[in-house]
């Protein structure tokens, strides 16, 4: 019993560290996607913007 729940316990906080650090890197990727999404059609939209002016001027 001494040895199952000493296995127990060095074996729960490894998994339960894997599984925090794999949710943090696909959260810090999801989010960088995000903002490279956002930035990516704010540049679009301020370059398409810029297009126009200048080809109605």
């Amino acid at each position: 019993k001494k040895g199952r729940r000493y296995g127990s316990v060095v074996k729960h906080p490894c998994i339960q560290f894997l599984e925090v650090r794999d949710a943090l890197v696909h959260f810090t990727l999801s989010v960088f996607r995000r903002i490279q999404v956002l930035l990516r059609s704010f540049w679009n939209n301020r370059l398409l913007r810029s297009f126009w002016n200048n080809r109605l001027l």
